[in-house]
């Protein structure tokens, strides 16, 4: 039987309610949860693991899986690529273009001491043309060791082309097993007989205390043979 109160049960007038009213508000009850167990019930029924739900973890857990493919990725590039690449950027290309400032500075000096020959000491020219070939030295030996690096750095290339090909070829195994699991789903589905729907039926019981309690089920034809349940 419902609990739940009928209007005018708690009045001690002249009306309480009539055994037919106090029927009528349990029936009303007892049918709205009847609804709701019926609503879920479908529900359990359309998202079981042969249903679309099943398909629906599928998925996900596949693109999880591509996530965590994409996560290896970042870390493999940040420490095979990136941050050796930082590196050489900090160090060898920082020397070089210090390098190259400095000997444009006495490559300046240099021209302006040339053009005052002979207003200035010989020796302090001199000084200035040694300084300007030292400074040149020194440029060109930073930037031919970088060059000779180049083995190292077409290697961090190679290897940062090689972690993207490994991604994208596990990214398509994945989506590819998934892609065949949906496609062999859509085919159970679509060769599953027809379903039709049949209003559930409603039983009434009498109870001891003359009280009337209603209790429904759920009735969907070829349910239980779809294997669902």
């Amino acid at each position: 039987a419902c609990s739940t109160p009928c209007p005018g049960s708690g009045d001690r007038g002249s009306a309480q309610g009539t055994r037919r009213q106090r029927a009528c508000w349990e029936s009303v009850c007892c049918c709205t949860v009847g609804s709701w167990e019926l609503l879920r019930n479908l529900v359990r029924v359309s998202f079981t693991a042969a249903g679309p739900g099943g398909a629906l973890v599928t998925v996900g857990e596949a693109l999880q899986q591509v996530a965590q493919a994409k996560d290896a990725l970042d870390v493999n590039v940040k420490h095979g690529f990136i941050e050796p690449l930082q590196e050489l950027h900090s160090t060898e290309l920082t020397e070089i273009r210090h390098q190259l400032k400095k000997l444009n500075g006495r490559r300046l000096d240099f021209d302006y001491k040339r053009r005052r020959r002979g207003k200035i000491p010989a020796d302090e020219l001199q000084q200035a043309w040694d300084k300007f070939l030292a400074s040149k030295e020194l440029a060109e030996q930073s930037m031919f060791v970088l060059l000779q690096n180049d083995v190292d750095q077409l290697g961090r290339l190679a290897a940062l082309v090689s972690a993207l090909h490994d991604f994208h070829c596990n990214a398509h195994r994945i989506l590819l097993g998934v892609h065949g699991n949906l496609q062999a789903r859509l085919t159970a589905a679509s060769n599953k007989p027809e379903r039709r729907f049949r209003p559930r039926k409603v039983r009434v019981r009498r109870e001891q205390n003359s009280s009337i309690g209603f209790y429904q089920q759920l009735s969907i034809t070829a349910a239980n043979s779809s294997g669902w349940f």
